[in-house]
């Protein structure tokens, strides 16, 4: 079973906006992914708001130091709109600049 990582347990009055508040979720995160590199994790957004900033914090990093494939171990659960814009902003631009890092 996939562990799962629930946001508001991290939440001050449901908003997450930070990269500080970004860094020990993401350093979680990362804990668990590579635990558990066959099943992935699940992160949950249920009833939370998020910034640019703790999106790019969270997953930005992860994208930059491993690339994009690692977004294939992450199951994003119960994101509002506004959410998976944001998350489509960010992978797309981390993703890009990866590729840009990794050229030769």
């Amino acid at each position: 079973m996939k562990p799962i990582i629930y946001l508001n347990q991290y939440a001050h009055h449901r908003f997450l906006g930070s990269r500080y508040s970004g860094q020990p979720i993401r350093d979680k995160l990362e804990t668990l992914l590579l635990e558990n590199s066959n099943e992935g994790v699940i992160l949950d957004f249920d009833g939370v708001s998020v910034t640019q900033s703790f999106i790019d914090e969270v997953i930005g990093f992860l994208i930059l130091k491993y690339g994009a494939n690692i977004l294939k171990q992450i199951v994003f659960k119960n994101c509002s709109q506004d959410v998976k814009a944001i998350l489509n902003f960010v992978s797309k631009s981390r993703v890009q600049d990866y590729i840009k890092s990794h050229q030769t």
